[in-house]
């Protein structure tokens, strides 16, 4: 089961909690692997059965099943690893004879071709949930039963549960399964054709005639948001796609709970909050707070997060972290670098050598270790770890996790970071996204304060940590009762607030300049046609003595509808290169307001904004910071000297290298080649 270990969620395996760190490699089962990983200590195991485009769920042809496959793999592995456990991963994507059998069933594309079974069709899980039940009860009764501790269900594109069409040209789905789908939930929102005409500004819209909006309407890039007043349909269509992809997840999750009677854990991939970058509206993951709330699930996953982890870059995670954690579900980290083993154009940031691969994979363990979730090392095409250092490096981290787990406590940074997917249908499909939110959270631990990331619809929690700076990334759906809690905690908390863009200027009758002025205290002017996104540090600001004010800021892309500030009580921080006040700090209600009026800011603002906050600033140079207050990694972005600022004096011992550096000492000095990575315990 997932449950509460030491204030966070964590896997118990025969009623002991433990760190969960698993070996997973696709295809050819023959247990050799897995026997090099059981001599680093790595002993459970998360393999795959099926594909992302057509499962294997035993049925091979109508009314005809067979699990000899399934069996074969269970017993290859637990002959090479007698003692070992698995996590599989079951497909539910139809399997290839449904495919041909139901091709109505399929989803269809906007070029008219057809993909995998549509996310939307009912015949479809009701037909793959009742197989699942069945695979499941199989699994149960066979002679490895109590080898297996759960399941991860998966389909859409890459088995990651996105529109089929998210990194396509096409766009999707047209098929009839998801047309009336998007009419039912049309229905369930606005009841009436009347209400639907009036929310449309259609005349003749109706429930019974409501269509899928176009591609170009769905793949629009300019203006950056859509206007409710006009775009509505498109917003509630890209809405729909995410609400319709969380059903499909809680369905098959109810499923798989109640096959194995709620004795094994069941998650899946979902929650890719700042991996899309200009597909992020498209991409059906919008609704992580929908699935948070289902109790089938116990732990969601993702990969690593593919912008910036080459060497000198940083560890990151695809989801809100935090608020995964926050109910209660445990996040696994399904990384899949690519090692110095792999094939030279597997491209993703492969390391070219042996020292380089172990260095960015204890940056990465080291990310996992500080947020206290799970890892799943993703040996993807087999043979990437196949060689003594990096299983000689494996095995001594599986000592400092379960080193670190016992006496590990909750921790949360001094940076809350929020972005809000109600915002996302509003959006665009711009670049500017992946500005907003793919590269700002890609750099975060270069800031060198502690942050953590969470779901807007999350900061009225009354469990939600205290923090000194709050920062809301998207939120331009911002409501009034999330502003009102948020100016309320900051005030609680003497913290700063920081919005960026547009907050609150979308309403469901349009776009209302009106709203940044309530959200920020601070007034503007909107430029229709837009301006560059681009901007400068004003002379004389505090933020000059730290940034060249003739250095030119911020995305080089043009942002339309661009606001600028025009407030003169109102301190300005930044300009717009074309003119205009772009960044500006002003109190409201007693409350510091950072308010920037493009979409992203640099890691030295960041740090700078965060540090007149009142955030501890650890590390000023840019490298990849992690810490959770106990253990604490530097991954070098350059070479030189490198000094971390502790808030307290500790014993500071080198994990890696295994060596004190420090009995006692409230700073740490190191002189680091680019790409080191140096991982330490506090005590």
């Amino acid at each position: 089961k997932v449950a509460i270990y030491r204030g966070e969620p964590a896997l118990y395996l025969n009623g002991k909690p433990i760190p969960l760190i698993t070996y997973l490699h696709y295809g050819g089962e023959t247990g050799t692997l897995h026997k090099q990983a059981a001599g680093a200590g790595l002993k459970i195991y998360t393999d795959w059965f099926g594909a992302s485009t057509a499962g294997n769920l035993g049925q091979i042809a109508p009314g005809v099943y067979d699990y000899g496959y399934f069996d074969s793999y269970f017993e290859t592995v637990l002959e090479a690893v007698p003692d070992a456990y698995f996590l599989p991963h079951i497909g539910v994507t139809a399997p290839a004879w449904w495919q041909r059998e139901h091709p109505e069933e399929l989803c269809l594309f906007s070029d008219g071709s057809r993909g995998p079974s549509s996310l939307f069709s009912r015949r479809w899980m009701e037909e793959m949930a009742a197989d699942l039940k069945r695979l499941i009860k199989h699994l149960r009764q066979a002679p490895y039963a109590d080898r297996i501790l759960g399941y991860i269900f998966y389909s859409g594109y890459t088995a990651e549960w996105q529109m089929w069409a998210t990194w396509q040209d096409a766009s999707d789905d047209f098929s009839e399964p998801a047309l009336a789908a998007f009419r039912d939930w049309l229905r369930r929102r606005y009841k009436t054709d009347e209400a639907l005409q009036g929310a449309w500004n259609l005349p003749n819209a109706t429930l019974d005639s409501a269509q899928i909006p176009l591609h170009d309407q769905q793949r629009r890039d300019t203006p950056f948001l859509r206007d409710p007043a006009r775009d509505k349909p498109v917003i509630d269509y890209l809405e729909f796609t995410s609400d319709g992809v969380a059903d499909a997840i809680i369905y098959f999750a109810r499923a798989a709970k109640e096959a194995c009677q709620g004795e094994q854990v069941v998650g899946t991939y979902y929650g890719y909050m700042a991996a899309h970058g200009a597909r992020q509206p498209i991409c059906g993951h919008n609704a992580l707070a929908k699935v948070l709330q289902c109790p089938h699930i116990d732990f969601l996953m993702s990969p690593n997060m593919y912008a910036h982890r080459e060497l000198g870059g940083t560890s990151t995670f695809m989801t809100a972290t935090e608020s995964v954690k926050l109910h209660g579900k445990l996040w696994i980290d399904e990384s899949d670098l690519r090692t110095y083993l792999s094939d030279p154009s597997s491209g993703y940031g492969r390391t070219e050598t042996a020292e380089e691969t172990v260095a960015v994979t204890w940056r990465e363990f080291s990310n996992v270790l500080t947020r206290h979730v799970a890892v799943s090392w993703f040996d993807m095409s087999g043979g990437w770890f196949s060689d003594k250092p990096m299983w000689d490096m494996y095995a001594h981290q599986l000592g400092v996790a379960q080193e670190a787990f016992a006496r590990r406590q909750p921790f949360h940074g001094d940076v809350a970071v929020f972005t809000d997917e109600r915002s996302q249908p509003c959006f665009g499909f711009s670049n500017l996204n992946a500005d907003a939110l793919t590269w700002t959270i890609a750099r975060m631990p270069e800031v060198g304060a502690t942050w953590d990331f969470y779901l807007l619809s999350d900061l009225r929690r009354p469990d939600l940590p205290a923090y000194k700076l709050y920062v809301l990334l998207n939120a331009v759906r911002l409501d009034e009762a999330t502003r009102q809690a948020l100016m309320a905690r900051a005030a609680r908390d003497g913290a700063t607030v920081w919005l960026f863009y547009a907050p609150g200027y979308v309403t469901d009758a349009g776009l209302d300049p009106a709203g940044i002025q309530k959200a920020t205290g601070i007034h503007v002017e909107i430029q229709a046609d837009g301006g560059s996104a681009a901007y400068t540090i004003q002379p004389g600001s505090f933020l000059a003595a730290q940034l060249d004010p003739a250095t030119a800021l911020g995305p080089q892309s043009k942002l339309a509808p661009r606001p600028v500030i025009v407030d003169e009580t109102a301190e300005g921080l930044a300009r717009f290169i074309d003119g205009g006040v772009a960044m500006a700090r002003k109190r409201l209600g007693g409350v510091p307001v950072v308010y920037c009026a493009s979409v992203s800011a640099p890691v030295e603002v960041w740090r700078e904004l965060a540090r007149a906050a009142g955030a501890h600033i650890w590390c000023e140079t840019g490298d990849g910071f992690y810490t959770d207050g106990r253990y604490l990694a530097v991954h070098a972005a350059s070479a030189g000297e490198k000094t971390i600022r502790l808030p307290w004096p500790r014993r500071v011992v080198d994990v890696i290298r295994r060596a004190t550096i420090a009995d006692r000492t409230q700073e740490i000095r190191r002189t680091m080649a680019r790409g080191e990575t140096m991982l330490v315990r506090l005590d």
